[in-house]
């Protein structure tokens, strides 16, 4: 860590979505990245509807890998989350059920976007490795020299690995083959 980050945990989350001025959100929301570093979570005393409190405790777990993770402002969020989610296995249930599709990643609040995050960064593991991904977060604007391709080949490469693991569904999480 390069600074003091701030975890903000709230009483429930009719509490945390006022504190944050979000209205309308998606009953799973109940944690927010401010982009700088400090994390915003409801208490897992509280659940809320969508949540237990052991999934709140996994989430808290994402949040603190993200924090120690520590990305620049030009590292996008799905390249963080999917980082830590990969390393945390938070999404290791969920992570092949459906051909993930690169506009997910636009949109946070997209239900699909944090399995798609997951799985695209289990590309980067399965290709390049922990070492390159985690290098990657780092430096994302190097994004060609690091992974030696361009985004445009990567998503290629990556949508057609993706559709071919897909179809394994009984794959064990982090096992994924890469042959391609």
């Amino acid at each position: 860590l390069d600074t003091k980050k701030i975890i903000y945990l709230y009483p429930n989350r009719e509490t945390f979505c006022k504190d944050l001025g979000k209205t309308n959100t998606p009953e799973w929301m109940v944690a927010h990245w401010d982009g700088i570093g400090n994390v915003s979570m409801v208490s897992p005393q509280n659940p809320g509807t969508f949540h237990t409190h052991n999934s709140i405790l996994k989430i808290f777990e994402l949040n603190i890998a993200k924090l120690i993770l520590s990305p620049n402002k030009t590292t996008p969020h799905w390249l963080t989350f999917g980082i830590t989610a990969y390393e945390t296995a938070y999404n290791k249930n969920n992570s092949k059920k459906n051909v993930p599709h690169w506009q997910d990643l636009n949109d946070i609040y997209n239900p699909n976007f944090f399995t798609s995050a997951t799985l695209f960064v289990e590309f980067i593991y399965m290709r390049w490795g922990r070492k390159k991904a985690l290098e990657l977060a780092q430096d994302y604007c190097n994004f060609k020299k690091i992974l030696g391709i361009s985004y445009d080949e990567f998503q290629e490469q990556c949508t057609k690995w993706a559709q071919k693991i897909i179809s394994d569904k009984d794959a064990p999480y982090g096992s994924s083959q890469l042959n391609m």
